[in-house]
């Protein structure tokens, strides 16, 4: 799953147009020039392109230009390497944060034993009130009170 932020960035006003031209492919890297990147596409660097998480709509409609090397370190491309297992360069995926999720099953199991106990401690009477005070909380309302 991948989140396509909307922001409309450009680039800050200070920003050397001559030095930017001779790192112009780094561009392809940033998440935050996908804007950019889109309305400029003869500048895409696919190779970087393919490790920019908010770049997997592009890398999508360009499956052929993508790098597995890169994609495979890529959090957000979780999903295009699952559909494409051959692809996926083994010792660049292991470095992937996303192939790692929180096992809720086993918190579970592992708080069980504490779950009575946790329960008085948080809804002990005296906690409520002072939640109910310090958060400015009526409960006849469901809303907060400023």
């Amino acid at each position: 799953m991948y989140t396509i932020d909307y922001t409309p960035y450009k680039l800050l006003d200070w920003v050397n147009k001559v030095i930017l031209n001779k790192f112009l492919e780094k561009l392809s890297m940033n998440p935050k020039a996908i804007h950019l990147l889109e309305q400029n596409p003869d500048i895409i660097v696919w190779e970087l392109l393919s490790e920019n998480p908010n770049a997997i709509h592009l890398l999508e409609k360009n499956i052929d230009k993508i790098c597995w090397n890169r994609l495979s370190e890529n959090p957000n491309a979780i999903h295009l390497l699952e559909q494409n297992k051959y692809r996926i360069r083994w010792t660049w995926f292991f470095s992937n944060p996303s192939i790692i999720e929180i096992d809720y099953d086993t918190i579970k199991k592992r708080s069980e034993p504490f779950k009575e106990e946790l329960i008085q401690k948080c809804f002990h009477p005296d906690r409520l009130v002072r939640y109910l005070e310090s958060y400015n909380y009526d409960i006849g309302e469901d809303e907060y009170q400023d």
